[in-house]
């Protein structure tokens, strides 16, 4: 980031203020005197040192702008700050330049570019004359309506609106999932019935905004048959990360498990190197044992009878915890968590994801009443059906699978965009800060304007992923605050309506499970599981729906007193913000904001509450919420 604004380590040394700042700057500089001795640049030096020559040598500047007598910059919207610079001192004096982009589809802000650049160009250079290009080639006129409907709602972005030649187009599908098996079992079916109307694979492209999601995707198109290729990524079970974890859990499966025990002895590091290796299996070759034996029988070495006793203890807890539990436990007591929690690698925080990916395919895989090596047994069962290599036919073309950050600048007649959902698409990350929200909101764009023919939009009520203890959102998924602004009238709701928050009122529930019920349930996607707490009594709520309702339900006792009758005591001018209650299906909340006129019957006061597990607060309509006071503690 230093590089990419053009800050060298002398000057962040003079600027550095506090320890950690401090420690910055010495690693920066040890880091460039390594680069010296190396007789080496990084891609950060070739700019800055570029920038310092013609800053310091008028006269060579002076012969580059001769010889450069145009200049031309595509993509202007992805450059960074040392890039403008550079490319300011090139084009003066006689100003011959051309720049290319679109503020709408600037979406590398994480690799250091700035969107300012193309936002300010007319003011750092008054005589440019502007061009807008609206007329496109690529998609349909729904679908460009659709994207204009989403970005619009950008303030950092230029006026402009795009117009097609293509005609109207179809409508734009959009489908409500229960979940992220019945979201992917319904593309995956979308997906066959092109293939019967003669669609090549290669036409139909499968985006997503974290490499997480595409687990259920692949499982999917497995169990239909269907190619697909992954870009920029590995295949969810090839990844680095499930391999360990996996290897960890055939070795407690199959203690004589050589391939596993080798790729676990040392993995997160743990200072077993090579030479300890090999004693480990000339001991196991001279005594005819496994390597298990072998590590085993070596007591006297510290490190290697350390991790012994680590398996022993994952061999323990695994005989008390079901498979999701022991995968916790595990990358938790192995400090595997911990390393890639301290990594400062973004990509790490993606193989986070990827282990509570798996943690949640463990916990819809194996039945509760499983026995618990029957369960692990069967999961790796399932992992192995799963990871086999049925889609070796992909390379001859198949389904394009990718994250929106690698599908920008690519189009395909038919497109999936996955996962419209509050803390996926806006990602959570990027809840605390405007500027990033306008950010995920360009990245929905570019993935609507990828699409030529078709383009169909999905989300899911719950995904396993948030069950597990992974990002915010709790299990309860709420629908993206961009489906709110997409234009109604060129968007086709196949199923339950697209637009509806799943957390819907008591009196609501039969009539919303009916329209919920769905055909494209993917084979082999788990049953919903009953949560302990009673169901609330009423008829119509069948265990597919129980699975929706918050295990608050527990508190509807004589302990828990209805908040309606409570407030009918309430004066006018009585402090009432603060108080915890507990919703059926929103869960636990503080109450932020409340009606108390006297004018108004209890049972019509409205009541605004911050809910734990929601991003944004509710106001409902105290007769109909069936508020609980929640006594905390």
């Amino acid at each position: 980031r230093l590089k990419n604004k053009g800050i060298s380590p002398e000057a962040y040394t003079e600027q550095a203020d506090g320890f950690i700042e401090g420690l910055h700057a010495q690693v920066y500089s040890a880091y460039q005197r390594h680069l010296l001795l190396s007789n080496a640049m990084d891609f950060g030096d070739l700019l800055i040192n570029t920038v310092n020559l013609l800053s310091k040598n008028s006269e060579i500047l002076a012969y580059y702008q001769r010889q450069l007598q145009f200049i031309l910059v595509d993509e202007f919207q992805d450059t960074n700050e040392i890039q403008y610079r550079l490319i300011r001192m090139l084009a003066n004096p006689q100003q011959n330049l051309l720049v290319v982009g679109d503020d709408d589809q600037s979406i590398y802000a994480f690799r250091g570019a700035s969107i300012r650049n193309i936002l300010d160009f007319e003011k750092d250079f008054p005589k440019a004359k502007s061009v807008v290009l609206e007329e496109n080639y690529r998609s349909t006129a729904n679908i460009l309506d659709l994207a204009y409907s989403v970005i619009k709602g950008n303030k950092d972005r230029k006026p402009k609106k795009l117009r097609s030649n293509k005609g109207q187009g179809d409508s734009i599908v959009a489908y409500t999932a229960y979940d992220e098996s019945e979201e992917a079992g319904f593309i995956a079916d979308e997906i066959k019935d092109l293939m019967t109307k003669g669609i090549s694979l290669d036409d139909v492209a499968i985006f997503y905004r974290t490499n997480f999601q595409s687990r259920a995707l692949e499982e999917a198109l497995l169990n239909k048959k269907i190619p697909y290729r992954i870009f920029g990524g590995l295949k969810f079970y090839d990844r680095k990360e499930i391999k360990d974890v996996l290897s960890y859990l055939k070795l407690l499966m199959n203690p004589s498990d050589r391939q596993s025990f080798l790729r676990v002895l040392n993995t997160p590091p743990r200072g077993i190197g090579a030479a300890s290796v090999k004693k480990i299996i000339e001991q196991a070759e001279a005594h005819s044992c496994t390597l298990w034996e072998a590590a085993a029988s070596m007591t006297g070495q510290k490190k290697i009878a350390a991790f012994m006793q680590l398996m022993g203890d994952l061999q323990r807890y695994g005989k008390e915890y079901n498979v999701s539990k022991l995968i916790e436990y595990l990358v938790e007591k192995s400090g595997y968590k911990k390393r890639l929690q301290e990594s400062k690698d973004r990509q790490d925080q993606s193989r986070l994801e990827n282990i509570q990916e798996l943690q949640a395919v463990a916990q819809v895989t194996v039945p509760l009443d499983a026995a618990l090596d029957q369960g692990l047994e069967q999961f790796l069962d399932r992992v192995s059906l799963s990871s086999s290599g049925d889609n070796d036919t992909a390379e001859e073309g198949g389904v394009s699978m990718m994250t929106l950050h690698l599908a920008k600048g690519l189009e395909y007649p038919y497109v999936f965009l996955t996962g419209l959902e509050e803390g996926l698409l806006p990602h959570h990350r990027s809840q605390d800060s405007e500027h990033d929200i306008e950010e995920e909101r360009r990245l929905c764009y570019v993935g609507i304007t990828r699409a030529m023919k078709q383009l169909y939009l999905s989300r899911a009520r719950s995904r396993g992923f948030y069950s597990t203890g992974g990002a915010s959102g709790g299990r309860f998924r709420e629908g993206s605050r961009f489906i709110q602004e997409m234009e109604p009238s060129v968007i086709t709701v196949k199923g339950s309506d697209f637009y509806e928050d799943p957390r819907i009122e008591y009196d609501e529930i039969e009539e919303y499970h009916e329209q919920s019920q769905s055909p494209f349930r993917s084979t082999g996607s788990r049953a919903p599981q009953q949560i302990s707490g009673k169901p609330p009594k009423q008829s119509g709520i069948n265990k597919a729906f129980s699975h929706l309702l918050s295990s608050a339900d527990a508190l509807h006792k004589a302990d828990t007193p209805d908040l309606t009758a409570g407030l009918e005591a309430l004066n006018p001018g009585e402090e009432s913000e603060g108080l915890r209650v507990v919703h059926p299906v929103f869960g636990k909340g503080t109450i932020v904001e409340i009606d108390t006129r006297p004018s108004v019957p209890p049972v019509r006061r409205k009541v605004v509450i911050d809910f734990d597990e929601l991003s944004r607060t509710r106001k409902l309509i105290l007769g109909k919420a069936k508020l609980h006071l929640l006594q905390e503690g």
